[in-house]
């Protein structure tokens, strides 16, 4: 885009339309109990993101076998969805998952995610978590760079303990995008200077170092 100044009626505007990508993680550490049993939550809500499922989530206490030394969630019940989105119902990027089986000596599993994209679509990907041969482990899988701009990403437990029971740990995402934009304003209407085309925005950076140094120099004379 050309925009005509008179003379040197110029004017620089710089718009920050938003915040810079944040990365989050759920870690799920506000769920820590202490004993052999397990807390229950009907939805969980961390960093700007959410989970419902219609039959909540599980986490194990710390002297439960299968606790993964670390807290975590499991859908509670056969066949349930849960469900990723931002509480404000916003877009987001979904970076990584780790997963491992429910229980203590509890078998692998395959987890399907689908992710629902902004305007239409549907993207989906899947990962498979090894079997809990002792202590349950995390194994850490990454999506692909395809999964932004997201409304919501849901994913399913299994039909059964012979299906592979599964527990999710640090969900990273981000949400949030940078834009700036830089304007050149035209001058005061009925102005009678000499006029020029401005250069392209790939020049204006140069052009108002400029102006700066001259007004600079305007000052260091009157001095």
């Amino acid at each position: 885009m050309r925009v005509r100044l008179s003379g040197l009626a110029l004017a620089f505007a710089i718009s920050f339309a938003a915040p810079a990508a944040q990365a989050q993680t759920m870690n799920f550490d506000a769920a820590a109990c202490v004993g052999a049993g397990s807390s229950w939550y009907q939805g969980w809500v961390e960093n700007g993101f959410q989970l419902t499922s219609s039959l909540g989530f599980g986490s194990w206490c710390s002297d439960y076998p299968g606790y993964p030394r670390s807290p975590a969630l499991f859908i509670d019940g056969y066949n349930q969805l849960a469900t990723l989105s931002l509480v404000d119902g916003g877009t987001f990027t979904l970076t990584s998952i780790e997963l491992a089986a429910v229980e203590f000596g509890g078998l692998g599993g395959t987890v399907f995610f689908t992710g629902a994209v902004q305007g239409g679509g549907l993207i989906g990907t899947s990962f498979a978590f090894p079997t809990a041969i002792m202590t349950p482990t995390f194994t850490p899988f990454r999506f692909g760079p395809e999964w932004t701009g997201l409304t919501r990403v849901t994913w399913g437990q299994a039909a059964g303990f012979t299906e592979g029971l599964h527990q999710f740990d640090n969900l990273n995402g981000s949400y949030g995008t940078r834009m700036i934009e830089l304007f050149v304003l035209e001058g005061p209407t009925g102005s009678t200077g000499p006029t020029e085309t401005v250069p392209e925005p790939a020049t204006m950076t140069l052009l108002a170092s400029g102006l700066i140094g001259m007004s600079l120099a305007r000052r260091r004379r009157k001095q």
